[in-house]
């Protein structure tokens, strides 16, 4: 199937204001959907619950929760620069890739993931990141069993036990 990039505003949001009529957003490669669930947003190809999904997820980037993100955003960043002040050389890959994994474990996901496991947790994503990038993954018929397939169901897991927590105990 012929894939197509969109850039700019105007032209993003025209194609997603047809999505679902006109044209289809995202690839439906079963390999791919395991890398990224089949209830994902990028797979649902049932308008109302895509919308709803989406919805949803906007919520999470208005203006008011990105406020009440800022402390968390803040001490994140915080603790990057005093790592860096506590090095005699660092790179900014390592320092914005740090910061951006804070940023999804502790503020987007509200993981719970002690000192030891923030290593392994990024290796994860690392992994999870390099099978989506990788054709040979992709086609590869026991996705799953890849490294990025394991990575995935590890961050599934971690995910899953946090939301089972909050149902449970509340926020």
């Amino acid at each position: 199937k012929p894939v197509v990039m969109v850039s700019g505003l105007k032209n993003v949001k025209a194609a997603f204001n047809t999505e679902f009529k006109k044209i289809r957003t995202g690839s439906l490669l079963k390999s791919f959907s395991k890398l990224f669930g089949e209830s994902s947003l990028l797979f649902i190809t049932d308008t109302e619950k895509h919308s709803y999904l989406r919805r949803l997820v906007g919520q999470a980037m208005t203006p008011e929760a990105i406020n009440m993100a800022m402390p968390a955003l803040v001490k994140g960043a915080n603790e990057q620069i005093d790592l860096i002040k506590e090095q005699t050389n660092t790179t900014m890959e390592a320092t914005v890739t740090n910061f951006t994994l804070d940023v999804a474990w502790r503020t987007i996901l509200g993981l719970d993931l002690k000192d030891d496991e923030i290593e392994e947790f990024g290796q994860k994503v690392d992994d999870w990141i390099g099978g989506i990038v990788d054709l040979r993954t992709l086609l590869l018929p026991g996705v799953r069993f890849t490294k990025a397939g394991k990575a995935y169901a590890y961050l599934v897991e971690k995910i899953e036990r946090k939301m089972d927590d909050l149902s449970k105990n509340g926020p």
